[in-house]
């Protein structure tokens, strides 16, 4: 018997009892869970076909997480909150007392509190092989809704790589979709199944993301998703590789040589695509912010306050009327998660959001070494546990979104959000198993 954080001054059987002696009423819970986050991945993505606002989809996606929330309640673990998650959305929110636009800087900080909270709850509610599951099934009902949407006019499956036609999905842009559907491919290659009958579930989900990413014809995510792949095969060897000094640089000079290939091919990759060295007028729209920035650079002009975001659009301004003088059209974001940032809440917000991906990384590259130690499980095993999945969904998918994010603003996306705090909430929650039995925020067992 243990006392639940949830459970006041009584004292209720600890997750592993409740998991031995209820398995049904706990895979039901998983599930229900699962089905509630890919829910709010589903709506948080923006699908302006299904829900042409985004404030309906917002309310629906909290409604969600808050039934997956009351659903779990009774096995739900203390929420973990990062301090360097805190101090981002602190400092964004500072921005609103020097804020060009104060009040879309207010909703956007209603917004993104409030998203932050949803992916607090969600990670302490939900166990991490149904939160992955969740965020698969998110992706792929994207994909699946923007195929079956496009069949009616379009013949995808019969359009040539030439053609220039390409599947936008439901969120009426195919960056979005292609950057949703590389999430959900993370997400997947974090729990990969060792059973054979668990293929059967998993191999259809990640055939309908890699498809979808494919039609969308976007180069980041044709980029990512070999990336993600070589990136799990790692993972899946890291105990050798943490183990052997002789393999650690075989493998950073392999990587070394990933990275020159990767160079290599994205100039034929580009041509292809249609693309051309500007990475279609990127270069010049991160030089112009750059050059606008140094007006303001530590602190920027407010967060939501420049960029005319299709989610919650920014009104018309000085800042980027100017950007768009310099390059000459109008942009209606950074298409970079830290370019844009810029321009918002400075060279000190962007500071603290590569902290944060730097520190999640670390927490989980460190539970990855500890998992090394003799008697541990096998990172690479077909089932290496909870503790070990968490790690291998947080590096998975902080590479998504950090690839991604070369290109897109991920970062200012309400998913994109979402899914960085409930990662940095997950990674910290891995660390904390390495610092004791009795640390305060440590869980009894965690739960599968």
């Amino acid at each position: 018997m243990t006392r639940n954080w949830v459970g006041g001054t009584a004292t209720v059987p600890s997750t592993a009892e409740r998991a031995a002696r209820f398995p049904v009423m706990d895979h039901c819970r998983t599930i229900a869970g699962a089905l509630g986050v890919a829910v709010a991945v589903f709506l948080l993505s923006n699908p302006l076909t299904v829900v042409p606002d985004f404030r309906d989809a917002w309310l629906w996606s909290a409604a969600a997480v808050t039934l997956v929330t009351l659903i779990g309640l009774t096995r739900m673990r203390r929420p973990v909150v990062p301090w360097l998650v805190l101090s981002l959305v602190g400092w964004s929110a500072l921005s609103y007392w020097w804020s060009i636009s104060p009040s879309i800087t207010r909703t956007w900080l209603l917004f993104f509190v409030l998203v932050t909270v949803m992916a607090i709850l969600v990670e302490a509610a939900v166990p991490i092989h149904g939160v992955a599951a969740g965020i698969a099934l998110g992706a792929a009902a994207l994909g699946a809704v923007s195929l079956w949407q496009a069949r009616q006019a379009l013949p995808i499956f019969d359009v040539a790589w030439s053609d220039p036609t390409y599947l936008d999905g439901v969120g009426t842009h195919r960056n979005i979709l292609s950057y949703c559907a590389v999430f959900g491919i993370a997400a997947l290659l974090a729990v990969v199944p060792g059973r054979w009958t668990a293929w059967l579930a998993w191999a259809p989900v990640f055939v309908l993301l890699a498809v979808t990413t494919l039609l969308t014809k976007s180069a980041t995510g044709l980029v990512a998703v070999p990336v993600l792949v070589l990136t799990t095969v790692a993972l899946a060897h890291s105990q050798v590789v943490l183990r052997s000094p002789t393999f650690r640089w075989r493998l950073l000079v392999a990587g070394a040589g990933v990275i020159a290939l990767i160079l290599l091919v994205t100039g034929p990759l580009l041509r292809a695509l249609g693309r051309d060295a500007t990475l279609s007028g990127r270069i010049p729209l991160w030089e112009a912010t750059i050059e606008v920035v140094r007006a303001r650079p530590l602190t920027g002009w407010g967060v939501g306050a420049v960029w005319p975001h299709a989610w919650l659009p920014a009104p018309a301004n000085p800042v980027a009327d100017s950007i768009s003088g310099r390059i000459g059209f109008g942009a209606a974001h950074g298409h970079n998660s830290f370019i844009d940032a810029l321009a918002e809440v400075g060279i000190i917000g962007v500071t603290l959001a590569v902290l944060c991906y730097g520190s999640l990384l670390r927490q989980a590259f460190g539970r990855l070494a500890a998992s090394t130690e003799p008697g541990s499980a096998d990172p690479g095993s077909a089932d290496p546990g909870p503790e070990l999945a968490a790690v291998r969904l947080v590096v998975l998918l902080a590479l998504a979104l950090l690839v991604c994010g070369l290109t897109e603003p991920v970062l200012q996306t309400p998913l994109g959000w979402f899914l960085t705090v409930l990662i940095a909430c997950a990674a910290a929650r891995s660390a904390l198993r390495t610092t004791g039995p009795w640390h305060p925020l440590r869980t009894t067992k965690e739960f599968r």
